[in-house]
């Protein structure tokens, strides 16, 4: 049986598709490895030798490449390259890494995007038709489920005091600590812990405010101390219960290590639910208000 061949779109040369794909040119991405091989006593006979992508492995490289950049990292005195979560990058946790190796593979990329941003990377696999790599995450998270469970609590740092406050002010608990119920739950879950260890709204509230005021305090010093302009970026969209939100980011030079290199840094500077029309005169109103 003669060779299925089809027209590559980007040349009009006929090919034959690889691996008995499809030879209908829509169904996956001629991107032609021409092994040129000049057939003897011809002048312009060419054979050329086909590689069709997978098209599901094109979607989800950009499945990842939407929130994972390669970037230069400061590494003691030496600057390598490193994959950088985006969403991560702009208010870094002390606990969780979001920068990895430019060898490392998609899966570990998209596990780190499960996991610290599922409602954001879910929402935006929907938006962009990503179905087929949503259902092989979910079929991969029911069979790695335990052993996920078990890497995650053997990375959790000592129990103290102050980390347990730290915990509950990143969780934004002001109201559920007072339930009988969640705090239970808390004793249960940690021998040793008292009912007073426990703090109350009051507490927590008190923690939150006080933790943001170093944050902004710490972001003025270091947008003080940026070397030459300060750059901003400005993003506006819809959750998904319709409610408009406006972000703010700002983006500088520094010197941030012992070896005075330098390094690109950001930081949210403003964060706005806005109210009436998304005009241009609203808009400018809020970002001046920042």
């Amino acid at each position: 049986m003669a060779p299925q061949v089809a027209t590559c779109p980007r040349c009009t040369a006929s090919h034959q598709p690889a691996h008995n794909a499809s030879p209908k040119s829509e169904d996956f991405d001629w991107s032609p490895v021409c092994a040129v091989i000049k057939e003897e006593g011809a002048e312009d006979a060419f054979q050329i030798q086909d590689v069709a992508m997978n098209p599901s492995k094109k979607k989800q490289a950009h499945n990842i490449a939407r929130f994972f950049k390669t970037e230069d990292i400061t590494d003691g005195s030496k600057m390598i390259k490193k994959k950088v979560c985006q969403i991560c990058k702009t208010a870094p946790s002390c606990n969780v890494n979001y920068q990895y190796s430019t060898s490392t593979g998609n899966t570990v990329l998209r596990a780190h995007l499960c996991r610290q941003h599922a409602e954001l990377y879910t929402s935006t696999c929907q938006e962009e038709g990503w179905s087929d790599y949503l259902e092989t995450e979910q079929s991969g998270h029911d069979a790695n489920h335990a052993s996920g469970s078990a890497g995650r609590h053997s990375s959790l740092m000592p129990f103290t005091q102050e980390g347990f406050v730290d915990a509950l002010v990143k969780f934004i608990s002001i109201n559920v600590v007072e339930c009988c119920e969640f705090r239970d739950l808390l004793l249960y879950m940690r021998d040793g812990l008292e009912d007073e260890d426990i703090p109350r709204r009051t507490k927590v509230t008190t923690s939150i405010m006080k933790a943001f005021k170093k944050y902004f305090q710490d972001l003025i010093d270091e947008l003080q101390a940026a070397l030459g302009d300060i750059s901003f970026t400005a993003d506006l969209w819809s959750s998904k219960t319709r409610y408009p939100y406006f972000a703010v980011t700002a983006h500088w030079v520094a010197r941030k290590d012992p070896l005075n290199l330098l390094s690109l840094c950001s930081g949210l500077i403003a964060f706005h639910c806005v109210q009436g029309k998304h005009s241009g005169e609203q808009l400018a109103r809020i970002t001046l208000m920042s």
